[in-house]
């Protein structure tokens, strides 16, 4: 699977992907990040890709034809019209089944970021762009956000991780989309804190039902 970055910094998130799980998922070809600098699409002697907004007020916008100039140029050259995201606040919020359906689909995405006041929204109308935000808060940039987008979609792309992980953690079918349950390691006792009693018992019923009360208990913690 193919991941375009599209933004004026997306190299910014070279190191992240060389990393752990991501760089292992990036070296054995599950993904294949493709960093495109918008600079380089500049239609002026500058480089610039930003002006002035209409209609007044502060900051820049990303301009239309930097944009459209690269997304043409992937487009042109995938056999397979990959879909197009944005990340923006005013998005659809981001979730597990987002992520679950990008990568069971195997298609290539582009992930477009923003960056100063935005992106002129002729353009994302102009390419149907799914917008997408990770949350009701600013960044600085879109690529912080696009690597959130690319690590959960990474690690659920068959042979990334063990399929075992993910039929027992957080949002996944067998919890029925709840917050997983507390886990607890050696030692026995830290700082006064022990492990609780049924987790040693070796009573696997008790320990499955204590499992699936704790689900519950933290499903209505994050209700709150």
């Amino acid at each position: 699977m193919k991941i375009f970055i599209v933004g004026l910094f997306p190299e910014t998130l070279s190191s992240a992907l060389e990393t752990s799980i991501l760089g292992r998922s990036v070296k054995n070809g599950s993904i294949t990040p493709v960093f495109i600098k918008l600079s380089d699409y500049s239609v002026r002697p500058t480089r610039r890709v930003d002006d002035r907004v209409y209609g007044g007020g502060s900051g820049t916008l990303l301009q239309c034809e930097p944009i459209a100039l690269a997304l043409d140029e992937i487009l042109e050259n995938s056999a397979e019209k990959p879909e197009i995201f944005v990340m923006s606040p005013g998005g659809e919020m981001w979730m597990q089944a987002s992520a679950q359906e990008v990568a069971n689909s195997g298609k290539d995405i582009i992930i477009l970021c923003g960056h100063y006041e935005w992106i002129d929204e002729r353009v994302i109308e102009y390419y149907n762009m799914r917008r997408i935000s990770i949350g009701d808060y600013i960044l600085t940039g879109g690529e912080s956000a696009a690597l959130i987008i690319i690590d959960s979609i990474a690690r659920l792309v068959p042979g990334v991780i063990k399929d075992t992980s993910h039929q027992e953690e957080s949002f996944s079918e067998s919890f029925d989309g709840k917050i997983e349950y507390p886990h607890y390691t050696r030692p026995e006792v830290w700082r006064d804190m022990s492990v609780p009693s049924v987790l040693l018992s070796w009573d696997h019923r008790s320990i499955a039902e204590w499992r699936s009360d704790s689900l519950r208990s933290r499903d209505k913690n994050k209700e709150r």
